[in-house]
């Protein structure tokens, strides 16, 4: 899902199969509940030339709302931009799936609490 026709066309061509969808939109609200296994994305924080990181953070608590319970949502986010502690507050385990100087990428579950 991308608010840019290009990201959307761009996203079809890498990430294909049965069950994957791709949507024009920039946020969930069209999405019940409990909808979705897994969710992947590069979330966008710059609006022209402003970074701004409450959209991304807007995005990852409708991201929690329509996972499914034990499902998951994979992000890769520029680092400086250091949205673990945010996503801890979200998610009830969040992990570094890899990172280098510039990119990590997150995988946060929503799994039953115990």
């Amino acid at each position: 899902m991308d608010d840019s026709y290009l990201a959307v066309e761009s996203a079809k061509l890498n990430v294909q199969g049965e069950n994957i969808q791709h949507h024009f939109n920039n946020n969930l609200s069209d999405f019940e509940d409990e909808t979705f296994d897994l969710i992947i994305t590069n979330p966008p924080f710059h609006f022209e030339y402003e970074i701004n990181i409450k959209i991304p953070l807007q995005l990852f608590k409708e991201c929690f709302r329509c996972l499914k319970l034990n499902g998951n949502l994979q992000i890769v986010a520029n680092k400086h931009l250091n949205y673990l502690t945010h996503l801890k507050s979200i998610f009830p385990t969040v992990q570094i799936l890899a990172q280098n100087d510039n990119f990590v990428i997150y995988k946060c579950a929503k799994s039953r609490e115990d």
